[in-house]
């Protein structure tokens, strides 16, 4: 990796523990592997964000897991579901591993060329935060059949 390239990620991670310092948030970091980790209680789940400068495809990367599996034989419907969801959503997407029942919400931007700024980390973080709020508790009652394809779609379009 070129000199230009580290120098780059480094300032853009400092970049974001400054905006997370800013707000006061408490967050564990790996300076060495440019990641860091937060967390937070939403409404209805906890919420835990890992963050990394990606040096190779110089992007940021939001990574949040939901804190539940779907069971197997809810996994095809959630499919669908995760699909209504993101062609809902403006910015980020929620990923879906069919095969474990994990879902993840994922968020990125490009730092190639630039520092990513502290007003385009914030709204990132609070996007991601704000997204997996709203989604991760309905999600959990669908992937438990505790709540219909058209009662999520219902709730999407509200």
């Amino acid at each position: 990796m070129s000199n230009e390239t580290l120098l780059l990620t480094e300032n853009t991670f400092d970049t974001i523990c400054a905006a997370l310092d800013e707000r006061r948030w408490h967050y564990e970091k790996d300076k060495e592997k440019f990641t860091l980790n937060c967390k937070a209680n939403g409404r209805d789940l906890f919420m835990e964000l890992d963050i990394n400068c990606d040096m190779d495809k110089r992007i940021v990367m939001i990574l949040s897991r939901l804190p539940f599996l779907v069971p197997a034989e809810r996994r095809e419907e959630m499919a669908m579901a995760i699909s209504a969801v993101n062609f809902a959503l403006g910015e980020g997407c929620f990923d879906y591993h069919y095969k474990t029942g994990t879902i993840c919400f994922r968020m990125t931007s490009s730092y190639r060329g630039s520092v990513i700024s502290r007003a385009v980390f914030d709204r990132m973080i609070m996007m991601s935060f704000a997204t997996i709020d709203r989604y991760n508790d309905k999600l959990l009652l669908f992937g438990l059949g505790q709540l219909s394809l058209e009662e999520l779609v219902h709730f999407i379009e509200s």
